[in-house]
This record gives C-alpha cells, sequence and structure tokens, in this order.
C-alpha cells in the first residue's frame, strides 16, 4: 500500500506536470500516457513469457528498484528545473519498458503467494489495497504540488518503493506456492496465443477487457481533463477525485474478496453497472455530483478488474498463467495508447465530457454484444458445471 501510493502520486503528478508543461494540451496528455504503455502493448507477451521461466520474486526485486531509479530521476529534474516536456515522455517510455515484466511477474505472483484456493480472495484484497492507495497517492501529490512543488511526488514515489522491495525480501520462500518455471522451447509464445484462442472461457473476457481498457479506463488523462478544464479545479481538488473513486474502489474491493469464485455472469454485470455510471459521470451539471457518482462507479470498476483477473488466473493452467496474464495486460494497460489518443483527442475537438460518454457507452455496448455471444453459443461457466 505504501509503494503503490507513491505510484498513484507519481501518476497524479505526471499529467500535472505535462498539462503544466504544455499549456493545458489534452492530447499532449495523451500522448505522454501512451507512451507509458505503448511498450506493454508490444511487448507484453514477452513480458509474460518471462514470468513464466523465471522466479516472479527476483523479477519483482529488478522491476521495483528500477522504478524507483526512474522516480528519482525525473524528481531530480523536475526539482532542479530540467525536466521538459520530451524528457517526461522520456521516463514514461522507460517505466513501460520496466512494466512490460513487472505486470505478468505480479499478477501470477498472487496465485504463487496464497494458493489456488484463495486466489479469487487474493486479489480482490490486492485490489482494495491498491485502491486504498489510490486514496492516499492523488490526494498527497496534490497537497505537495500546492506547498513544496511537483517534484516531490516524484521524490516520494522513489522512496516508497523500499516498502515493496523490504516486503519481498522477508518472503520465506519454503512458504510459496511456487510454480516450475517453463523450461526454455521453441515457439512457446506463439503457444500461448495458440492457447488462448481456443479457450473461449480466455478469450472472451480478455476481449472484453481490450475494448473497455482502451476506451474507459484512460482515467488519468479523462478524470484529470474533466477536474481543471471543465469544473475549473486546482491541484488539491483535482486530486480528490481520484481519492473519491479510491473510495468506492475499495467498497467494491471488499465486497468482492468477500464473494466465491466468480461467473461469466457476475462480471458482466459488474461491468454493465459501470458503464452505465461512466456514462452518467459524463453528464453531471456539478462537481458536488462528480464526488457523488465516482464513488459507486469506483465500486464496479474495481469489481470488473478484479473478477475478470481471477477469472483468467483460474481457468488457465499452470504452465501458461505468466503469458495468460500478460495478455490481461496488454488488454487492460497496453490498450491505454490507443485509448488515451482517442479519448485526448474527442476531448480537445469537443470536450472532457465526451471522451467520458464514449467511454461509457462502449463499455455498456460490449457487455450487451458479449451476454450476446456467450448465450448464444450456449457458454456455461466451467465452476458451474460441477
Amino acid at each position: 500500500m505504501i509503494s503503490v501510493s507513491g505510484t498513484w502520486a507519481q501518476s497524479f503528478a505526471q499529467g500535472w506536470l505535462v498539462l503544466t508543461l504544455t499549456k493545458n494540451d489534452p492530447v499532449d496528455l495523451g500522448i505522454t500516457t501512451a507512451f507509458q504503455f505503448l511498450p506493454i502493448l508490444f511487448l507484453g507477451p514477452w513480458g509474460g513469457l518471462i514470468a513464466d521461466r523465471y522466479d516472479k520474486r527476483n523479477i519483482l526485486f529488478i522491476t521495483q528498484t528500477v522504478s524507483a531509479i526512474q522516480a528519482a530521476s525525473l524528481g531530480v529534474m523536475v526539482l532542479t528545473g530540467t525536466a521538459t516536456f520530451a524528457w517526461v515522455i522520456v521516463f514514461a517510455f522507460l517505466l513501460g519498458m520496466v512494466n512490460v515484466f513487472d505486470n505478468p511477474a505480479r499478477q501470477s505472483f498472487v496465485l504463487e503467494m496464497v494458493g489456488k484456493q484463495y486466489v479469487s480472495n487474493a486479489v480482490s484484497l490486492n485490489s482494495v489495497l491498491v485502491n486504498m492507495a489510490r486514496v492516499v497517492g492523488p490526494g498527497v501529490s496534490g497537497i505537495l504540488i500546492e506547498t513544496l512543488g511537483i517534484g516531490y511526488s516524484f521524490v516520494f514515489n522513489a522512496v516508497s518503493f523500499v516498502a515493496v522491495i523490504f516486503a519481498l525480501y522477508l518472503m520465506s520462500k519454503n512458504e510459496l506456492f511456487l510454480i516450475p518455471p517453463v523450461s526454455r522451447q521453441k515457439k512457446q509464445l506463439q503457444e500461448g496465443f495458440k492457447y488462448v484462442s481456443h479457450n473461449r472461457d480466455l478469450l472472451v473476457p480478455l476481449i472484453l477487457m481490450a475494448i473497455i481498457g482502451t476506451l474507459a479506463y484512460n482515467f488519468q488523462v479523462t478524470l484529470l481533463l474533466l477536474a481543471k478544464q471543465t469544473f475549473k479545479l486546482g491541484a488539491g481538488r483535482s486530486g480528490l477525485f481520484f481519492t473519491i473513486m479510491g473510495v468506492g474502489a475499495i467498497i467494491g474491493g471488499l465486497v468482492v474478496a468477500n464473494r466465491k469464485t466468480p461467473t461469466n455472469r457476475s462480471f458482466l454485470f459488474v461491468a454493465f453497472l459501470f458503464g452505465i455510471l461512466l456514462s452518467i459521470l459524463a453528464v453531471v451539471p456539478k462537481v458536488v455530483w462528480a464526488y457523488v457518482v465516482l464513488v459507486p462507479m469506483g465500486a464496479f470498476s474495481i469489481a470488473y478488474v478484479a473478477q475478470s483477473n481471477t477469472l483468467l488466473q483460474i481457468r488457465s493452467k499452470p504452465e501458461y498463467r505468466g503469458r495468460v496474464m500478460s495478455l490481461y495486460s496488454v488488454a487492460f494497460l497496453g490498450s491505454t495508447p490507443i485509448g488515451s489518443f482517442i479519448v485526448s483527442f474527442v476531448a480537445a475537438k469537443t470536450n472532457p465530457r465526451s471522451s467520458i460518454l464514449l467511454g461509457g457507452l462502449s463499455t455498456v455496448l460490449a457487455v450487451l454484444i458479449a451476454s450476446f455471444i456467450l448465450k448464444r453459443r450456449g457458454q456455461a461457466d466451467p465452476m458451474t458445471k460441477k
């Protein structure tokens, strides 16, 4: 939670820094976000293959350390007044390269920590911690920006990595549910794609996540623009947007963590409600109503992510899990470069409300199509066949 609070603080500060350097240009904000997630889009599957081949805990030691160095370096540049828009893009791209390997290793390591029996609960509790950090991070970042300066948000993130690196060090290897690494062979990447393409239990959630991830999960662009441009809020109150959404996500994560294994129906249901609430956020006339809508929207957004993550983990064979979760990262995070360009362009040509409405309506439509396909094909949940 400490470490991810720093991550959220940097995410908010990076967006604020870009808008400051570019005089509130939404397209430049979208470009920065795109460069951060481009590596996952193109290299994500290779990161999953590395996670299947090597010890995931050792991978995380490396990726978390490099992320700390990245944050510290950008912080120093901002504090010394040498940071430019071009340098922000470079550092965003470097962070994306690290996440190519960090995301699949971290996602699949959850199962190795708790075992298959509790993976659903663990994924949801992890989502709770991440969103508790979302409550803290942007709020702290907003305060730091208004009191000390933008650079201190990056310094805060760099220091926060000490917590997760120390936590990894304290783990006892004998208590982990380790999965034997996959030996190096030819065409392992192609095997991963083939495995997913022939398994509708994996393919449908991945395609749906790709659509929703592209057009709806661009909050670092859409929420920031809505707060700063539409409602004319300062850094502190803009950070509150992310904090309030995080409060709702904590509630949603706790509810999901207390439930049994999710089903096709449950993950489609929460995705549908998320789309509806996102559409409502796009049209609310006053900031106070935006705050109200952000709470349930945060709850359903994280419930959908947690249930999709869990379904993919429990339905994947152990030897393919790293590659499957890398495709999940591509669908969820790798789609961001495309989505950030789209939503920032729509916001620039019209307004931030239109970009948010695009995500909400696309989510609703995608869920309806997925439901129709599953029903037409007679797809049954494998967990309900027992």
